[in-house]
């Protein structure tokens, strides 16, 4: 059978394998400092992109065959996978948010339509169709307006679901060198770099 990409990213007897991660934003500024002034000129070039560094906790052997063969399923960088923040949990399902208007890709200010008595928050994690944002703002329950970042990677139609309950944007490796170690007791431990898949 053959393997369908983005994969999911994997469990251990169904639950969430991940120690500890480190997530960042990285924008396309430059800017230009004077030598003499430190009068500074920005250009900002609209490019903006999630990557991250994760490690897994200590597995088993057992534990560590499923794991070592996601990680070389994945051939470096040619193939992508599902990865959200894991501790990005909301009461929300996944139709209590959606999105209120047509939007193309790049616009960041989006109406967004809220159910009665739920709500987001300022920093909270959402997807769209497998591509991770947050909200810059907070958002109480009815119809508002709202800034976004990223900016849209795609566009999106009116009534399109906004997943904030374990949201998901597809990633793939940083290298193309896979590695893990291996502890005299017998654990693995896995460490990698990944970067948003655009």
């Amino acid at each position: 059978m053959a393997i369908l990409y983005p994969r999911d990213f994997p469990t251990v007897n169904g639950s969430n394998i991940i120690e500890k991660m480190t997530i960042r934003q990285v924008n396309a500024v430059a800017v230009q400092q004077s030598p003499y002034t430190y009068q500074q000129q920005i250009q900002d070039f609209g490019g903006q992109r999630w990557e991250a560094e994760v490690t897994i906790r200590p597995l088993a052997h057992n534990e560590a065959l499923a794991f070592q063969g996601f990680l070389s399923s994945l051939k470096g960088q040619k193939n992508t996978f599902k990865l959200g923040n894991p501790l990005s949990v909301s009461t929300n399902s996944d139709s209590d948010i959606t999105v209120n208007g047509t939007y193309a890709q790049g616009d960041d200010t989006i109406s967004f339509t809220v159910e009665s008595l739920k709500n987001a928050v300022a920093g909270q994690f959402f997807s769209i169709n497998d591509k991770l944002y947050i909200f810059l703002e907070d958002m109480p329950s009815g119809t508002a307006t709202k800034a976004i970042s990223p900016p849209l990677k795609e566009a999106v139609t009116n009534n399109t679901n906004c997943v904030t309950n374990l949201p998901q944007g597809i990633w793939r490796l940083a290298s193309n060198k896979v590695d893990w170690d291996i502890s005299k007791a017998g654990l693995y431990s896995f460490t990698f770099a990944c970067v948003e898949a655009l």
